[in-house]
């Protein structure tokens, strides 16, 4: 399948909400069950998420601050673990025109293959037991700069890049 973008109405997200979730310049790892509370995506795919990364930029654009929720879900066909990032941004206080979901993303390691234990503790515990994975950083949170994993700010870019252009487009 080859790479697509989804559009969802952010007109409700709390700027407030997301600054105490992650702050400016830092990473932090969500349980689906946090995420499903923020209420920025639909239920049924949240639920399909093993866990999610959010990532709060730092400094990119004045008084505008980029978020990416890059999901880890279990893709059985495939037998992998794939990254389904989400992004929006705030300008000032206000959520930006819409959130950008990536369907297919191409980047470097955005498929992985789980853990050698993986499918027993999911055929134990049911689908959203929570295992470390290689694209996800061993701190619970932190600074941007200590995230370290390329496939993550590969992810970030590409959504920061669609969120751009598309701002470039409806200026045009």
């Amino acid at each position: 399948m080859s790479k697509s973008y989804d559009y969802f109405d952010i007109s409700e997200v709390d700027k407030e909400t997301w600054e105490k979730i992650c702050p400016k310049g830092t990473y932090r790892i969500l349980t689906t069950a946090e995420l499903l509370t923020q209420k920025i995506l639909p239920e049924d795919l949240v639920k399909k998420f093993n866990n999610v990364l959010v990532v709060a930029s730092d400094i990119l654009e004045i008084n505008t601050t980029f978020y990416m929720v890059n999901g880890n879900r279990v893709d059985q066909n495939a037998g992998q673990i794939d990254q389904q990032p989400f992004g929006f941004a705030f300008v000032d206080d206000l959520p930006s025109f819409s959130g950008i979901l990536v369907q297919h993303g191409n980047w470097n390691d955005r498929s992985t293959p789980p853990p050698n234990d993986f499918w027993e503790k999911i055929a134990l515990s049911g689908l959203y037991v929570s295992l470390p994975l290689s694209e996800m950083p061993i701190s619970l949170s932190g600074s941007l700069s200590d995230l370290g994993i390329e496939s993550q700010y590969d992810a970030f870019r590409d959504l920061y890049s669609r969120y751009h252009n598309d701002i470039k487009s409806d200026n045009s």
